[in-house]
């Protein structure tokens, strides 16, 4: 079809065609580079859940160390201070108050233990294996 054209027009068809080829590299270009940048942020957005992952599970490992302090405390003072009704009581709230929770819920464990402690039974893990 192009044999047939005037030179003149034939070298403004392939003009057009050639602009079009460098309009359509550029374009494909532009959108390689947002792809990268899109990549780039999705990487700096991983790395920075991961970062906030393990900073949660850094804190969530000393709150569980800190609970177990508590409950060790707890039922150290439960055992010391067995004959004494105010203690079981300061203790379930210093445990709520710390970590949430119903202070009669956590009482009436505490008071469980104290009862069992007085039948002489010693079961410590079983009165916080439902808090």
């Amino acid at each position: 079809m192009t044999d047939e054209m005037p030179y003149w027009q034939r070298n403004i068809l392939e003009d057009e065609i050639a602009s079009e080829k460098r309009i359509n590299a550029a374009q494909r270009t532009q959108d390689l580079g947002e792809l990268v940048g899109v990549g780039v942020a999705a990487m700096a957005a991983i790395k920075q859940r991961d970062e906030v992952i393990a900073q949660l599970q850094a804190e969530l490992e000393q709150a569980r160390t800190q609970h177990k302090n508590l409950l060790e405390e707890a039922t150290q003072m439960l055992h010391n201070n067995s004959e004494k009704n105010s203690a079981w009581f300061d203790v379930c709230v210093a445990y709520c108050s710390k970590f949430g929770g119903n202070v009669m819920l956590v009482s009436d464990h505490f008071r469980e233990a104290l009862e069992q402690r007085k039948k002489g039974v010693r079961q410590r893990d079983m009165v916080f294996s439902d808090l």
